[in-house]
């Protein structure tokens, strides 16, 4: 039996949401620009249509913390490094992005909001990702405390910390003004306030808050319902939620279960990390079976809250097999968005430069990308509600399959065959396939290398192909030690592409730069790493090709290979 639900039950599901899955052009097309609402029964609907809301994606913080700092120190514009990071989430279909602001960077002493280089930022990847159909949830308080950049003594919480704003209610009054001021701020590339922003999903009101001994479940929606009120005072009207279930303390868990019944916002939020935290190392042997729960799972959550998860990941584990099973996970709990902890901006990928436990990246940790990849179409097409059992080593819940010992994750329909590494899975029909992306070898595209290979059909006989360079893992990502982790590779790389309407003798040219146009010797060819056009051999219209590069894939990024180790 499948480790999710009853087969039958699961089948008539799925054929009932795999008929309004999205195609390659759906997974990159549109704008961010539809308005959501939570329903009296808790569940999150787009306004425009009463369809439920269903995003997975990331959190990323290069406007803040030690982003910021990092890219200051390598003298790269954080602007730029945005806009190519944001390509990279179009790239893998994820539709969701959090950021947790650090209120200190972007605020004064009395909560009014500062303008400067932070929230330009924060305007500027809200604005990018709202372009490229990704969603944004804010969180507007960090609430960390501490001198993190220079002019963070400015901000109303700068050495005070999340417990004491809670504790001290002589600090609300700054907290309210700033929360109002915060929704009133008009983006400066949309021309939008945040409180009025479509693109702005929702907002959840401070990021994992601590309360001291003796706290009470109402003191705690006191204080909620405190910053409810004043973000709802900047005019919006967007679903607001508040972490009520920050595992990482069990009396905090215990004290905001107590809240809930007072609680007035519109959901509460959760986070799910299966493997723990900071286990210095790379987690040996398989941990699919880790997968069980989410802290939203553990407690009598009223049915009108909507659900949340802020964070997620299986920390200090390099596989590529969890996030399917994640995600999978959190549809059977209820929960209609989430969003993995932590991004690594491309420029500090190469040395896992942020947190140490965390490490994703589609250059840098490919197949474990591609498995966020396959994690956001599941969510997406699996119900809200649909069982789940966990299993220690295989998960099959049809079009996906996890072999958590094969490091495998994997998606195939008719239309779509998405795979972490060599797989033996035959697609229904190859010549229905619409994407191929993939690690390894298959029946369709075989790469002797280890990066991604994206191939997107444009039309009959002619695809877009991207192929990102290989990697190798030179020290363990998870230690925290200094130096490069991951280096790319400079090798060429053999694909075999096996497609009925590409045929044999096919013609792959290169999108820009000065690379010739190379002719497949019957199915197999030869490239470095790039973006691509791959033509039929009776495909030599320049029409062909000129309407290939209107096709909306993302842009092609990658840095210059060997920019961060000389691969040996």
């Amino acid at each position: 039996m499948d480790a999710l639900a009853k087969p039958g039950v699961l089948a008539v599901l799925l054929s009932m949401s795999l008929a309004a899955a999205e195609t390659t052009a759906g997974v990159f097309g549109g704008k961010a620009d539809r308005t959501a609402r939570v329903d009296g029964a808790g569940v999150m609907r787009w306004e425009d249509d009463g369809s439920e809301v269903a995003l997975l994606g990331v959190n990323y913080y290069v406007p803040f913390n030690w982003d910021y700092r990092q890219i200051n120190r390598m003298c790269l514009s954080h602007a730029e490094v945005i806009s190519h990071d944001v390509s990279h989430f179009r790239r893998l279909g994820l539709d969701l992005l959090r950021v947790h602001c650090h209120e200190s960077d972007i605020s004064r002493k009395d909560g009014s909001l500062r303008e400067n280089d932070h929230l330009l930022l924060l305007d500027h990847l809200i604005a990018e990702c709202a372009s490229n159909g990704i969603y944004t949830v804010l969180t507007p308080m960090a609430a960390w405390g501490g001198d993190w950049f220079s002019g963070a003594e400015e901000g109303f919480s700068y050495n005070v910390g999340v417990e004491r704003l809670f504790s001290e209610t002589n600090r609300w009054p700054a907290q309210a003004t700033y929360l109002e001021a915060f929704g009133r701020h008009v983006n400066r590339y949309t021309g939008r306030s945040y409180a009025e922003d479509p693109s702005v999903l929702c907002f959840e009101l401070v990021n994992e808050p601590k309360y001291p001994k003796g706290t009470t479940g109402r003191q705690i929606a006191d204080y909620a319902n405190m910053l409810l009120g004043a973000l709802r005072r900047s005019g919006t009207r967007k679903p607001v939620f508040y972490n009520a279930t920050w595992q990482s303390s069990k009396k905090g868990h215990d004290l905001a279960i107590l809240s809930l019944p007072y609680l007035e916002t519109d959901g509460v939020s959760g986070v799910c990390y299966c493997t723990g935290l900071l286990n210095k190392k790379a987690h040996e042997g398989v941990m699919l079976s880790r997968v069980k729960r989410s802290s939203l799972a553990d407690i009598p959550l009223p049915s009108r809250f909507s659900r949340l998860v802020y964070e997620f990941d299986a920390a200090d584990v390099p596989g590529a097999y969890m996030y399917p099973a994640m995600a999978a996970l959190f549809r059977s709990e209820g929960v209609q968005v989430a969003a993995q902890f932590q991004y690594d901006p491309y420029p500090t990928a190469a040395e896992n430069l942020s947190y140490q436990t965390h490490y994703l990246s589609l250059i840098y940790t490919p197949a474990k990308a591609l498995s966020l990849a396959i994690a956001a179409d599941a969510f997406r097409r699996l119900p809200r509600g649909i069982g789940f059992l966990p299993s220690a080593g295989e998960m099959n819940f049809p079009p996906y399959r996890i072999d958590a010992a094969g490091n495998l994750s994997e998606l195939v329909t008719e239309e779509d065959f998405v795979y972490t590494a060599s797989t033996d899975a035959v697609p229904p029909d190859p010549g229905a396939l619409r994407r191929v992306w993939g690690c390894g070898m298959s029946s369709v595209m075989a790469s002797s290398g280890n990066g991604i290979c994206f191939l997107d059909r444009v039309s009959k006989g002619v695809w877009r192909m991207q192929l990102y360079p290989s990697v190798r893992v030179v020290a363990d990502p998870y230690t925290g030690a200094k130096g490069v982790k991951t280096a790319l590779l400079h090798d060429n790389v053999r694909l075999r592409i096996s497609l009925p309407d590409v045929g044999a003798g096919y013609r792959v040219v290169p999108v820009s730069g000065h690379r010739k146009v190379v002719t497949a010797e019957g199915t197999d060819v030869t490239l470095a790493p790039g973006d691509y056009v791959v033509l039929n051999a009776a495909m030599r219209n320049r029409k062909m090709f000129e309407a290939a590069l209107q096709f909306p894939v993302p842009e092609y990024f990658c840095p210059v290979l060997g920019e961060n180790l000389e691969a040996k």
